[in-house]
């Protein structure tokens, strides 16, 4: 199992190198605005440039949290589990809801990637999210329930990989 996981990590790598790529274009060019002569306030409420400026830093700071991602991916310990286990970081989890299967990949950081298994799509999930959070320690047959603003919804854990 943990080779089929190393496949759905194999896949997200790239999806996180080219998030990586067009954020650092785009660091480049609010960098190159916050410092370009015409960015030069031309009176007391022209924010041009600070507003740049803020962008860039806050563009840096994810394209430093996406390399971490990256390099925690290419030497991260992906576990096998059995159905008995309590569901962990790098677990692949089945579960139901309102009688719709759904699979989930959870790791570390990462989340909100779409990546695909044996034809089914695998959303990457942390434990840090709220349905993480609430899966975190369960097993099979657990129920789990993850309330929002808006709703609340139960999740059956069918399967733990």
């Amino acid at each position: 199992m943990s080779k089929q996981k190393t496949r759905l990590v194999e896949q997200l790598m790239p999806l996180i190198e080219e998030e990586i790529q067009v954020l650092q274009k785009s660091l480049d060019s609010a960098s190159e605005a916050a410092t370009h002569p015409e960015s030069k306030p031309e009176n007391k409420y022209d924010t041009r440039g600070l507003e740049a400026s803020y962008l860039a830093g806050a563009q840096r700071e994810r394209l430093q949290e996406l390399k971490a991602m990256l390099t925690l991916l290419q030497t991260m310990v992906i576990r096998n589990f059995t159905e008995q286990d309590r569901i962990a970081p790098t677990a692949l989890v089945e579960l139901e809801q309102d009688g719709r299967p759904s699979l989930y990949f959870i790791l570390p950081l990462g989340a909100g990637f779409t990546l695909q298994w044996e034809g089914r799509p695998v959303l990457v999930l942390t434990p840090q999210a709220p349905l993480g959070q609430a899966l975190m320690n369960k097993t099979v047959g657990d129920t789990v329930t993850v309330k929002t603003d808006a709703s609340r919804k139960e999740y059956d854990i069918i399967h733990i990989l």
